[in-house]
């Protein structure tokens, strides 16, 4: 038995005599009084849930006593950390930096009572479906963690029955106890059942935020998108800004993490899949001198895209030239790039294409991925703008790294 569960059991000891005289009334506007109460009705559907099944009742009736004990777990759950809140100094709190890894389909405010109910699933001798090997490895933890819920909610009980008002020494070394406990649970429960990122891909998935943000904001530095298109979450920017991206990756910061003269693994995820098309967009992309680069940039953010600039001068489509040979051109067979084209809009038709392809495929391909970067994006361009940012021939780039640019940027 630890030091905290011993503790634990004293404050029962004292609090049974003290309940015997007082107990919060329930307009009391105090957690420790909601906590009272809550930890009473949670007891009560414990009790009549496990008195219905050994009667073997009525299966829908046992299903509705569930779901109401499991909506009263996460009531219960909220307000410990409420108190937990109240009572523990932030410094002393055990850190959840980790859950910025979260995939998005859980919602952090049920967590507490999908997690509780599962320790007791774990720590029952059951398994969680399709993880067996999960479960088996969770076990010990989970016991432990159910444990340390019963020590907290008598600790707690006790101290709302002598003083909803504060907090003792002991309460409080026990709330920051379990604090720690809790938040190593969740960590491992998490990590095991759900798909997470590791560190490596959560720091690779930084460095695009970085190169998104950047892209973003010298687009408005250029005038290609507007602020207030920023500010007020212009649809199309769900397409140009991951376009201008690509672009901005593969000749405005060819060190950042679009630099494709690294190793197929070293670039972020959400790219291995158009590895050799983006060595090719690459080509062609420094073929191009600025003025078409700028026009290129502006047919990437807008809603109409390149028009007509598939079509020549005269109206009619645009043809590949052919060698003497009679095949046709192609960005590989050729020394200049370039001599693949009919002529400069029909490489600018070509690149916009070609882009809009890498960027539109990482909606469906990579959507968790993008949908991470561009809120972090929609953040970070909310700021002031800063005064400088790299332009083509400018020398100026992603800061050396990326994963340097990712803390001075992000």
């Amino acid at each position: 038995m630890t030091t905290f569960e011993t503790k634990g059991l004293t404050l029962s000891f004292f609090g049974s005599i003290k309940k015997l005289f007082s107990k919060p009334k329930k307009s009391d506007p105090h957690t420790l009084a909601a906590f009272y109460y809550a930890d009473r009705d949670l007891t009560r559907l414990a009790d009549e849930l496990a008195s219905l099944r050994r009667k073997r009742g009525d299966p829908k009736a046992v299903r509705d006593l569930q779901r109401r004990l499991r909506a009263a777990q996460q009531a219960l759950m909220d307000l410990v950390t409420q108190c937990v809140r109240e009572a523990v100094p932030e410094s002393d709190r055990a850190p959840r930096a980790f859950r910025v890894k979260y995939p998005d389909e859980i919602n952090l405010e049920t967590l507490n009572g999908g997690l509780w109910h599962s320790a007791e699933i774990l720590a029952s001798g059951q398994i969680i479906v399709n993880r067996e090997v999960e479960s088996v490895s969770l076990r010990s933890l989970a016991k432990h963690t159910v444990s340390a819920i019963g020590v907290v909610r008598q600790a707690l009980r006790q101290q709302s029955v002598m003083n909803v008002r504060g907090y003792s020494k002991d309460t409080v070394d026990i709330l920051c106890w379990f604090d720690h406990n809790w938040a190593e649970y969740e960590l491992q429960y998490i990590d095991s059942m759900c798909a997470n990122l590791s560190s490596e891909q959560y720091e690779k998935l930084q460095e695009c935020v970085v190169l998104f943000s950047e892209a973003t904001q010298r687009a408005i530095k250029l005038g290609y998108l507007t602020q207030d298109m920023i500010d007020y979450y212009d649809p199309i920017l769900m397409f140009s800004i991951p376009r201008l991206a690509v672009v901005c990756g593969l000749a405005i910061f060819p060190d950042g993490p679009l630099n494709l003269d690294r190793k197929l693994c070293e670039i972020p995820s959400c790219f291995q899949f158009q590895f050799a098309f983006l060595k090719r967009i690459r080509e062609l992309l420094r073929c191009l001198t600025s003025e078409e680069l700028c026009e290129l940039e502006r047919a990437l953010c807008s809603a109409e895209g390149l028009g007509t600039l598939e079509r020549d001068e005269t109206g009619k489509p645009t043809k590949v030239k052919q060698r003497e040979d009679g095949t046709e051109n192609n960005v590989n067979c050729c020394e200049n790039p370039r001599d693949a084209f009919h002529d400069s809009r029909d490489l600018l038709h070509r690149l916009f294409v070609a882009v809009s392809g890498v960027a539109d495929q990482l909606q469906t391909n990579s959507a968790r991925e993008m949908r991470l970067i561009l809120k972090d994006v929609f953040t970070v361009c909310n700021d002031p703008v800063p005064a400088s940012f790299g332009e083509r021939g400018g020398g100026v780039s992603m800061s050396g790294t990326s994963s340097t640019s990712s803390s001075s940027t992000v």
